[in-house]
């Protein structure tokens, strides 16, 4: 570990800055890589617009949000509804 001489406030504020972004970095850094889902079931693309399944069911019937042939929901989708938002 480097010797750290600190002279007045400021040094302060950047140590504490610089040890925060290098925490940061290093949790950022573990943490696990879950790829995006193309595709969302009903359940969850009503979670990931933070409405209720009825909800949802009326932004489809509405034509708000389009399955696809599989009967899922692009995400690109819910990205159009959540920016048109």
């Amino acid at each position: 570990m480097e010797a750290l001489q600190i002279i007045n406030r400021r040094d302060i504020e950047d140590a504490i800055n610089d040890a925060a972004k290098r925490a940061a970095e290093e949790v950022i850094r573990r943490l696990p890589v879950h790829p995006r889902p193309a595709h969302v079931n009903q359940k969850q693309a009503a979670e990931m617009l933070g409405v209720s399944p009825p909800t949802l069911a009326k932004l489809i019937k509405s034509g708000a949000l389009k399955f696809n042939k599989c009967g899922l929901i692009p995400v690109t989708e819910i990205d159009r509804a959540i920016a048109d938002v």
